[in-house]
C-alpha cells in the first residue's frame, strides 16, 4: 500500500523541466567580464547550431557585444554588424537566416534563445539572448539551441551594470573574441573567472563626466576670452585639445561608454584643436 502510495505520488509531482545535454564543440566566449562557454543542442536545432559553429569559427562574433541587458530576463548578444571590427567579405556572405527550427522547448534560465521579429528580420540572422529567469511554458516562435555551460556569473554581472532607459549597458560589454573548442580541449583550458564590471563602469562613467565637464568649462572660457587675452585663450584651447584626446582615447576602449559622452567630447576637442590652429595662423 506504501509502494503504491509513492508511486502515484510521484507521478501526480510536477516535474522540473530539464535541459538536454550539450553535444559536440562548445563555443567559447571571451568577455570583458570573464569567460563564458556555451554547449549546444544539434540534436533539437541541428540547423541553428551548425550556423553559429560557422560563425564562430569565421570569427562574425568577434568584437560583438552583449547590447541590451534586462535584469530576470535576458542578456543578448548583438548582431554582428555592430562589431566594433570591420566585417570581413567572408562573413558577410553567410549571413543568411537561420530556417524554421521552433524546438517546442520551454526556454529556461541559461537558455540560448533565439526568437523570431517579423518587423526586424536582420536581427534574427546573427542576435541571440541567454536567458536571466525561466521563459513562458507554453510553445512560441522561438528556438532553444543551447545553454551556457560554464560562466553564468558572468551573464548576472552584466546584469548588475547600470543601464540607460533602453536597457543598454553604459559600457560595452564586449565579446572579445569567440572560438570553436572541442570537450577535450575545452576541459585542458584555464578559464578566465567573473571580473566585476559594474564598478568599473560606474568609475569610468564618473570619470567621463567630470572631464566633460572640465573640457566644457574650458571651452567656454576659452570662447569669453578670445578677444581680450588672445594668448591665455589659446592655451586653454590647448589643454581642452588634450583633455578631449584623453577622453576619446579613454572612451575607444572596449569596456568604455558609448553613448552622446563621446560624441560631444569629439566635437569639444574638435572647437578646440580649430581654435588653436587659428591662434597660431594668425599674425601676431
Amino acid at each position: 500500500m506504501t509502494l503504491a502510495l509513492l508511486v502515484a505520488a510521484a507521478v501526480a509531482a510536477p516535474t522540473e523541466p530539464r535541459r538536454p545535454n550539450a553535444e559536440g564543440d562548445r563555443v567559447l566566449l571571451r568577455t570583458i567580464g570573464g569567460d563564458i562557454v556555451l554547449g549546444l543542442y544539434p540534436g533539437a536545432a541541428p540547423e541553428h547550431v551548425a550556423r553559429l559553429l560557422r560563425l564562430a569559427r569565421l570569427g562574425a562574433y568577434d568584437s560583438t557585444h552583449f547590447d541590451v541587458v534586462v535584469p530576470g530576463m535576458h542578456a543578448r548578444l548583438s548582431p554582428v554588424s555592430e562589431r566594433a571590427l570591420r566585417l570581413d567579405p567572408a562573413v558577410e556572405g553567410a549571413l543568411e537566416p537561420p530556417p524554421d527550427e521552433y524546438t517546442g522547448m520551454r526556454p529556461l534560465r541559461g537558455h540560448l534563445f533565439l526568437a523570431r521579429d517579423p518587423n526586424r528580420p536582420d536581427e534574427s540572422k546573427t542576435a541571440f539572448s541567454i536567458l536571466l529567469g525561466d521563459g513562458p511554458d507554453r510553445p512560441g516562435r522561438y528556438t532553444v539551441f543551447g545553454h551556457v555551460e560554464s560562466g553564468m556569473e558572468v551573464v548576472d554581472g552584466f546584469a548588475a551594470v547600470p543601464r540607460d532607459r533602453r536597457g543598454r549597458p553604459v559600457v560595452r560589454l564586449e565579446v572579445l573574441a569567440a572560438e570553436v573548442v572541442a570537450p577535450a580541449e575545452l576541459a585542458r583550458r584555464r578559464l578566465a573567472p567573473a571580473r566585476t564590471v559594474a564598478q568599473a563602469a560606474a568609475s569610468e562613467l564618473r570619470a567621463a563626466r567630470f572631464a566633460l565637464a572640465v573640457l566644457t568649462v574650458l571651452a567656454a572660457i576659452g570662447w569669453f576670452f578670445r578677444t581680450r587675452l588672445p594668448r591665455a585663450a589659446g592655451s586653454l584651447s590647448l589643454i581642452a585639445v588634450f583633455i578631449g584626446v584623453f577622453m576619446l582615447v579613454t572612451l575607444a576602449g572596449p569596456s568604455a561608454p558609448l553613448d552622446s559622452f563621446g560624441a560631444s567630447a569629439l566635437f569639444l576637442a574638435l572647437l578646440g584643436a580649430i581654435k588653436l590652429m587659428s591662434r597660431f595662423e594668425s599674425p601676431e
